[in-house]
């Protein structure tokens, strides 16, 4: 029939969902001086002082919020 496609999308699952969306870059303002972090990544996150908008992974930056040591900036 015209208009239609078998094509499928792939289903995932919530959790799979969740697990590529705290890779996204999100912006964030430190409240203190951080020296470098670095991870098994090439990047390195966070040499910058306080104030500066920054940017890194959504888990990065949950993580430090919970700590109180960064505020994310909304979209």
């Amino acid at each position: 029939m015209v208009g239609q496609s078998n094509y499928k999308l792939p289903l995932f699952s919530a959790e799979e969902l969740e697990f590529v969306a705290e890779d996204e870059i999100v912006d964030i303002v430190p409240n203190l001086k951080m020296g470098p972090l670095n991870f098994i990544s090439v990047i390195n996150y966070l040499n910058t002082s306080t104030l500066i908008i920054t940017q890194v992974p959504l888990w990065l930056a949950i993580a430090l919020k919970k700590r109180g040591k960064c505020s994310i900036c909304p979209p």
